[in-house]
């Protein structure tokens, strides 16, 4: 005997409102049918929208290869904000496994035209990959993101995959102390890259050039110490090297 599926979809939501983003384990369909899911750092809303739909449509067949097939074809990974999920069923305790994982905002993107207007804007995750906006939206609802994210600033003739991608892994890859205190990314039409730091009183700005970001910025978070200590900071660090910059301060421009 099956459930009527408004009372599946019911039960469903109500357990994932109770434990929210933690594992949990229900019934559906038919007694004899358990599943459990996990959230990892997806939104409980959307995530629990997903853990619904897939249920539902598990129910219908009771098939792993459908289920994955259907999964693939609408394109939800995409749609519902995920980095990578895993689907399983075990046909001897019959239990159902739903295991989703999201990827990390890093910052918000603005693409431009040449005149300088807004074309649109979107999120970069640390996967590399640019998508919905409202997948902040999401996060920030559920208090799972609370912090200032950085601006990437991108001219629309510039919008390469292999580009942002770098962008992202220079981000992944600096340290919690210099992506605190990013304000703004500028990629340039040459891929030239530059950062906007900022505090309380100063504005610098780093430019880095086209490659060896990494390793010119072990060299940027020693110089901001160095410069913070004298409670002086420059109002432009530009690298000549991955190994030599140039330091001015405003009374110098």
């Amino acid at each position: 005997m099956r459930f009527n599926t408004t009372i599946l979809k019911k039960m469903i939501r109500a357990l994932i409102l109770l434990t929210y983003s933690q594992l949990v384990f229900g019934s559906v369909g038919s007694p004899s049918i358990n599943y459990r899911t996990k959230f990892g750092q997806c939104p409980a809303k959307t995530t629990g929208d997903l853990a619904i739909e897939l249920v539902t449509k598990f129910e219908e067949k009771r098939s792993l290869a459908e289920l994955k097939k259907y999964i693939i074809d609408q394109k939800l990974k995409e749609r519902y904000y995920l980095s990578s999920y895993n689907v399983e069923y075990n046909p001897l305790d019959k239990k159902l496994t739903l295991d989703f994982n999201c990827p990390e905002i890093i910052a918000k993107v603005q693409v431009f035209k040449n005149d300088g207007s807004e074309l649109y804007n979107a999120i970069l995750v640390d996967t590399g990959e640019i998508i919905d906006p409202n997948y902040e939206v999401f996060l920030r609802q559920e208090n799972k993101i609370d912090s200032t994210l950085p601006f990437l600033s991108l001219d629309y003739q510039n919008i390469k995959d292999v580009s942002i991608k770098r962008v992202a892994e220079y981000l992944v890859s600096a340290s919690q102390d210099i992506r605190g205190k990013i304000s703004e990314i500028i990629l340039d039409k040459n891929e030239n890259l530059t950062l906007i730091i900022s505090n309380k009183k100063n504005a610098v700005s780093v430019f880095m050039g086209k490659r060896d970001w990494e390793e010119k910025s072990q060299k940027l978070s020693k110089t901001l110490s160095y410069f913070e200590g004298k409670d002086k900071l420059p109002s432009i660090i530009k690298f000549t090297s991955s190994k030599k910059i140039v330091v001015k301060f405003s009374h110098n421009l």
